[in-house]
């Protein structure tokens, strides 16, 4: 179907087209399926893939395009989570959190992933604004919806970091670092805000202990 070299989409006939003309490439994908399902999906890996090349208003295009012809709630959600997610590469951060928003008002349902990434990418873009007591209620419903993942932990942590909420701050950078040994950023959180607030030490039993939890787990996983 695509042409790396050229970042073109291929058509079966042939004929081809730059990736990122969507209108055609649109066309030849609907001209060469009778199938709806698989012409949604030519859609999508089309918008992933000028998404990967950062061509943001192709895949852009895409999604508008699945969310125009779709009729799953989901589906739709997803559409403007994405989108929200291509305006935050393009550091339109004003943006995402509108699309971010629209995508809540689709109540996506029982899809606890989509849910959960609305409800964290928004709280995301609030702290980019300062906007933390705003973050903040984000990031707790999205922990409340998946209890395990580490992304809304951190930006919790940046919430009540910049609500000067020092302590609850770290204990959310170390469940965060935990959860995702992998992610350097929560522990980089934590070593900044106890440079700028040292007294943090005294309020948590156990600090340096937990410390050393996160850098062990994390350099176990650059073992592997």
């Amino acid at each position: 179907m695509e042409d790396a070299s050229s970042m073109s989409y291929v058509a079966p006939n042939g004929e081809k087209v730059p990736i990122d003309d969507v209108e055609r490439a649109a066309r030849l994908a609907e001209s060469g399926t009778r199938d709806r399902k698989e012409y949604l999906g030519i859609l999508m890996t089309l918008a992933y893939r000028c998404f990967e090349m950062g061509m943001y208003a192709g895949a852009q295009g895409y999604f508008e395009k699945i969310f125009d012809l779709t009729d799953s709630v989901n589906a739709k959600a997803f559409c403007l989570l994405s989108i929200g997610q291509v305006k935050e590469q393009q550091e339109d951060y004003e943006s995402a959190l509108s699309w971010y928003r629209k995508g809540l008002s689709m109540t996506p349902g029982s899809d606890r992933e989509i849910r959960y990434f609305l409800h964290n990418n928004l709280g995301y873009c609030l702290n980019r604004f300062e906007r933390h007591a705003e973050a903040m209620r984000y990031c707790l419903a999205a922990i409340e919806i998946i209890p395990r993942r580490f992304n809304a932990y951190k930006n919790l942590g940046v919430a009540l970091e910049g609500l000067g909420e020092y302590t609850e701050a770290v204990k959310s950078y170390i469940n965060a670092s935990l959860l995702n040994p992998e992610d350097p950023r929560s522990l980089r959180h934590v070593d900044s805000l106890l440079a700028s607030h040292p007294k943090v030490r005294e309020e948590i039993p156990d600090l340096d202990r937990h410390l050393a939890d996160c850098r062990k787990a994390a350099a176990e996983i650059s073992w592997q």
